[in-house]
């Protein structure tokens, strides 16, 4: 199990502004926010390294844990390992979120995500410094019809559950959200073609977009 500071998963001030909306992108108000994020948030992350021992037409095998998602399966094609894991912004940064107004919690809110959705690459960065990986891509529960939120209990099952709740006070509620609300799980595994899960998924205007929907794709993974 590797656990990961904020020095090592902070993303710089630059690409916490490209994941920011561009109808919210003036500078020195976004910069305030960011400041006041930094302040109060505990950004910390943990992963381990798991072997895929088998796979069926729509599930795989990563250890003793058997996830189902067609998606997940094709990606992890030539994959022997894989690196479950989990990011947060701390418990403390949710408390101190509802204690503002209205408008603070909206750029707080758009910010906090921001934050721990680049803190995701400088995990994958660090691991493919780390594990001689050449080229990584990711996958989240929830984040395509495909691999359903559901499955998250899964990854706190690879990551220990336990050990999630003790180091990172990070746990899922009965409906597999994760509290503090600012967290994110999920698989990163080595590729040699970058997959981004937005090209499978046709929802208009999703504010995290980040590739565009291809449908061409999507005989690829049948």
């Amino acid at each position: 199990m590797y656990f990961l500071d904020a020095a090592q998963l902070e993303p710089g001030r630059e690409l916490i502004l490209s994941r920011i909306p561009n109808e919210l992108s003036r500078r020195q108000e976004i910069d305030y926010y960011i400041d006041l994020a930094f302040e109060v948030m505990e950004l910390q992350g943990v992963y381990c390294s798991a072997r895929v021992k088998e796979k069926k037409y729509s599930q795989v095998k990563i250890e003793n844990v058997w996830l189902d998602s067609r998606v997940l399966r094709v990606n992890l094609e030539n994959a022997r390992e894989v690196f479950p894991y989990l990011i947060t912004c701390g418990e403390k940064f949710d408390q101190w979120y509802a204690g503002q107004k209205f408008l603070q919690k909206y750029y707080l809110d758009v910010v906090g995500s921001a934050i721990v959705s680049m803190a995701q690459e400088s995990m994958m960065r660090f691991i493919e410094e780390n594990h001689a990986i050449d080229n990584s891509a990711r996958m989240n529960p929830g984040s395509l019809p495909d691999w359903p939120l559901e499955q998250q209990k899964l990854l706190f099952t690879l990551l220990g559950e336990q050990n999630l709740l003790e180091k990172l006070n990070v746990y899922l509620t009965k409906d597999c959200l994760m509290r503090p609300t600012k967290s994110v799980s999920g698989i990163i595994f080595p590729t040699e073609h970058d997959f981004e899960s937005c090209k499978l998924c046709a929802r208009k205007d999703c504010p995290g977009r980040k590739a565009d929907y291809d449908p061409c794709l999507e005989d690829y993974y049948k």
